[in-house]
């Protein structure tokens, strides 16, 4: 939930959280859908996981 919050909220705060802007990490998230066969789990969807690793790789 609490990596949801930068998802869809403020664009500033993704921006500063995972250092690309909304559309371009949603950009992402489906060309990793579509080139690398990437699917949402039970409980995270691909952009849930894809923010927790560049929150990680960006600290």
């Amino acid at each position: 939930m609490y990596t949801f919050e930068f998802l869809v909220g403020c664009e500033a705060r993704c921006c500063e959280k995972f250092r690309m802007k909304r559309n371009m990490l949603a950009k992402f998230c489906e060309t990793l859908r579509n080139v690398r066969n990437l699917r949402d789990t039970k409980k995270l969807s691909v952009e849930e996981t894809i923010a927790m690793f560049l929150n990680i790789m960006c600290y």
